[in-house]
């Protein structure tokens, strides 16, 4: 990530999928260590910076953008996130977990609706 061109934040708030814990730790558990380090580096970096706006895959209706993160030295997965743009000050941050590379963005939408429970599947 380049810090430069990036929105800064101080702290915005991670958040992660309500009922979908189990889901989320058991896709990151089953990949390599180097994966599973740099997911946590990642999302050290998003508590301060934007996903890259390369990496972002579309808009839901509601306000949430998705994005299919690359994973450093994980080259078959992408992390799944979405901010809520609608919301006031930096917008909040919540990782859903992995997804493979191949067709990274409509698995990462479909998961993104499933996770916020949205009824509404408008894709821009």
């Amino acid at each position: 990530m380049h810090p430069d061109i990036y929105k800064r934040y101080q702290k915005r708030e991670i958040r992660y999928p309500e009922g979908f814990e189990a889901e989320l730790v058991g896709g990151i558990r089953h990949l390599s260590i180097p994966c599973r380090e740099n997911i946590l580096m990642l999302e050290k970096e998003f508590r301060s910076n934007d996903p890259d706006t390369s990496e972002r895959c579309g808009r839901l209706a509601g306000g949430y953008v998705v994005c299919a993160v690359m994973i450093p030295e994980c080259k078959a997965h992408r992390l799944v996130v979405s901010l809520e743009v609608a919301a006031s000050g930096p917008p909040p941050l919540m990782i859903h977990g992995a997804v493979p590379a191949k067709d990274s963005c409509a698995a990462a939408r479909d998961m993104v609706i499933r996770h916020r429970n949205l009824d509404v599947t408008e894709w821009e």
